[in-house]
């Protein structure tokens, strides 16, 4: 099991969709910070403002990329 957060769903127009995540993905970080678990990725954005962009890294079927994430509210 890779530690990371589930994308679980991702919700049609989002944002996250734009940026090409799909559901089940695993994020592994945000802006270069680990995120091993669902509360520390809540907390590693919390801290950023909406509309900035951030590299998001994610584990999908055992393959790593790397997608630009515009943060902010859906």
């Amino acid at each position: 099991m890779v530690p990371g957060s589930s994308s679980g769903t991702v919700d049609p127009g989002s944002k996250a969709e734009a940026s090409g995540v799909v559901p089940n993905d695993i994020i592994t970080s945000v802006n270069g910070q680990p995120t091993p678990t669902v509360p520390v990725f809540r907390q590693v954005l919390a801290g950023m403002r909406a509309g900035r962009t951030v590299p998001v890294v994610i584990n999908r079927g055992g393959s790593t990329t790397t997608r630009q994430l515009i943060l902010g509210r859906d």
